[in-house]
C-alpha cells in the first residue's frame, strides 16, 4: 500500500522539484536565526512562514513546468508533463492551489509577511510566464530566492530595510543585505544552469562562477558588519523574545564564525570545476544540483558569523536533505 502510494506521489513530486524545498525552508529560519530567534520563542509565526514559503517554491516549480511544456517535449521528455505521468490541466490547479496556500500562511503570520509574500507571486510568475527565455530571466530567479529569505525576515519588526529608510536598526539593513546576497548567487546559478541541455559556453560558465563568488563576499561582509557591530541597539520583535542586542565579536571567536565561509567558497569554486572544463550538459546538470545546496552552505554562514558556527549547525539537515532525496526526486 505504502509503495503505490509513493508511486502515485513520486511524479507530483518530480514535478514541484521537492527535493529543493528544503534549501527555502532554510532561508527562512536562516533570517529568523539571525533577527535573534531561540529555542524558547514563540515559533509559530517562523513555522508558518516556512510552510509559505514551501507552497510559493513548490508552486512556482510546477509552474514552471506547466510554461515550458512545449520546450521540454523536445528537450526533456522524461520530465511529468511530457511523459504523460501528469496531466496538464491538474498541474495547472495544482500550481495554484501550492501558491494559494503559501500566500495565506504568509498572511496568517502577519500582514508585512503576506506582502512579501505577494511580492514574490508576482516575481515567480514574472519568471516563470514572461521574463525566463530574456536575458531578465536570471536576475528574476534570483528576485525570487531574495525575497524568500525576506519572507523569513518579515516576522521581525524592522527586520526589513528599504534604502529609502535609513533608521532601520542594524539587523535589518545587514539581513537585506543577506538576502541581496543570497539573490546574487542565486542568480548566478540560474546562468549557470542555462547550458544544462546544450552545455558549451565556458565564458558564461565562468562568468557565473564569478557571480557565485561574488555573492559569497556580499553575504560575508554582511554578517561580519552585523555580528562586529558595538551599536548594541535593541531590536524589537512582535514578541518579546524577538528583542535582542547586537554585541562585538572577540578576537578569539573569528577564526570560528569564518570556517563556514571556508567551507562556502570551498563549495562554489570545486563543484563547478568539471563543468568548467568539459562543459558538457552531464557535468552542468551534476553541478547546478549540488550548487543549489550552496544555498543551504549561504544560510549557514551567514548563521555562523551572526551567532556562531555551532548555530548554524543547525540548518545542517537542510543540505543533506536534497542530495540523498534529488535520488529519487530530480533537482533540475
Amino acid at each position: 500500500m505504502a509503495s503505490t502510494t509513493w508511486q502515485r506521489a513520486l511524479p507530483y513530486l518530480r514535478l514541484a522539484r521537492a527535493a529543493n524545498v528544503f534549501t527555502a525552508w532554510s532561508d527562512v529560519l536562516a533570517a529568523a536565526l539571525i533577527c535573534g530567534l531561540g529555542w524558547q520563542g514563540d515559533w509559530s509565526a517562523v513555522l508558518l512562514l516556512v510552510l509559505a514559503s514551501s507552497g510559493l517554491y513548490l508552486g512556482g516549480m510546477v509552474l514552471n513546468d506547466v510554461a515550458d511544456y512545449a520546450r521540454d517535449c523536445v528537450e526533456r521528455p522524461e520530465r511529468p508533463l511530457p511523459s504523460g505521468a501528469v496531466g496538464r490541466r491538474a498541474a495547472v490547479w495544482l500550481a495554484i492551489g501550492l501558491l494559494a496556500v503559501g500566500v495565506s500562511a504568509a498572511f496568517a503570520a502577519g500582514m508585512r509577511s503576506g506582502v512579501v509574500a505577494v511580492l514574490l507571486v508576482a516575481a515567480i510568475a514574472l519568471y516563470d510566464l514572461l521574463l525566463k527565455d530574456t536575458g531578465f530571466g536570471p536576475v528574476a530567479m534570483g528576485l525570487c530566492r531574495c525575497l524568500n529569505f525576506c519572507l523569513g525576515l518579515s516576522a521581525f519588526e524592522h527586520a526589513l530595510w528599504l534604502p529609502t529608510d535609513l533608521t532601520v536598526p542594524l539587523v535589518g539593513r545587514v539581513g537585506t543585505m543577506a538576502a541581496v546576497g543570497l539573490g546574487l548567487y542565486t542568480m548566478s546559478v540560474t546562468r549557470f544552469a542555462r547550458r544544462e541541455v546544450a552545455g558549451g559556453g565556458r565564458i558564461e560558465l565562468a562568468t557565473a562562477v564569478l557571480g557565485m563568488n561574488l555573492a559569497v563576499l556580499m553575504g560575508g561582509f554582511a554578517g561580519l558588519a552585523l555580528r562586529s557591530s558595538e551599536m548594541g541597539l535593541p531590536v524589537p520583535g512582535p514578541w518579546p523574545w524577538a528583542s535582542y542586542h547586537v554585541h562585538a565579536v572577540q578576537n578569539d571567536d573569528w577564526l570560528l564564525r569564518f570556517a563556514w565561509w571556508g567551507v562556502l567558497l570551498v563549495w562554489v569554486n570545486a563543484v563547478p570545476l568539471r563543468a568548467l572544463l568539459f562543459a558538457t550538459p552531464e557535468h552542468i546538470r551534476t553541478s547546478v544540483r549540488w550548487l543549489l545546496i550552496g544555498i543551504v552552505l549561504y544560510d549557514m554562514a551567514v548563521v555562523g558569523m551572526v551567532r556562531g558556527p555551532l548555530v548554524a549547525l543547525l540548518l545542517l539537515p537542510l543540505a543533506v536533505l536534497p542530495g540523498w532525496l534529488s535520488r529519487f526526486v530530480p533537482a533540475t
